[in-house]
């Protein structure tokens, strides 16, 4: 049983969750004409050749039935530290969320974690990061992960990924934000998403522009640059 964290080693943020939505309503508003695809063009290092963006991953706390899933997790992780890129996700040290933080940090990245109280001991709160975050429930740390990164990278993962992406799609769909959402099909494990989304829009459920809001790419190489067209 791992040991709960002290004082010393962790962050600890308790958010009000009405405090939370007033907090974000900034971040969150587009009606102020403000062109987040101008913010991200400034982050963009063109010296260095480097992204240097805080790249929220929402992905699986298991490591699945395939290892490719792992190996482009780990590869993933490598490049985005290579890119000098912040990694926000979901402080687990467990299946695929503990293989991209490792990797991060084992190529001199940066990490930040947010776990709520509940998942601690389950996911295994991974402490020895940058930044760790816990906050009271899964509403709560969906939103300090969107709020804190400038794109999303959905890798494989199960019901709870599934959720993530969703929240986050519909928030686009609603306009109220327009951040770069890049699903990685790893040996086509989101066709069947893909085809789902498919089948809404076939349907009459959703507008063809649905589609428009998130990207596709195959493997980690590709999601980089997919992140490099928007910097």
């Amino acid at each position: 049983t791992p040991s709960k964290p002290s004082q010393n080693q962790i962050e600890l943020i308790r958010f009000n969750f009405v405090y939370l939505q007033n907090f974000l309503k900034p971040f969150l508003q587009l009606s102020e004409g403000i062109n987040k695809a101008k913010v991200y063009r400034s982050l963009y290092n063109k010296d260095l050749n480097m992204l240097s963006l805080s790249i929220c991953v929402f992905c699986g706390s298991r490591y699945g039935s395939d290892n490719a899933y792992k190996k482009a997790t780990e590869k993933l992780g490598r490049l985005l530290a290579e890119e000098n890129c912040r990694l926000v996700y979901g402080a687990g040290n467990i299946g695929l969320m503990g293989t991209v933080a490792q990797n991060i940090q084992s190529n001199g990245g940066e990490v930040m974690g947010v776990i709520p109280e509940h998942l601690l001991e389950a996911e295994v709160g991974k402490t020895d990061i940058n930044n760790f975050i816990v906050t009271q429930n899964m509403h709560e740390r969906k939103k300090v992960m969107f709020m804190n990164s400038d794109a999303i990278i959905i890798l494989p993962g199960g019901a709870g990924t599934l959720d993530e992406f969703f929240e986050v799609l519909t928030w686009a769909q609603l306009k109220l934000h327009n951040k770069p959402i890049i699903i990685l099909n790893v040996s086509g494990f989101w066709d069947p998403l893909i085809e789902l989304i498919n089948h809404l829009v076939e349907n009459g459920f959703a507008d063809q522009s649905l589609k428009k809001l998130f990207k596709v790419v195959s493997s980690p190489g590709e999601a980089i640059e997919a992140l490099k067209l928007i910097a």
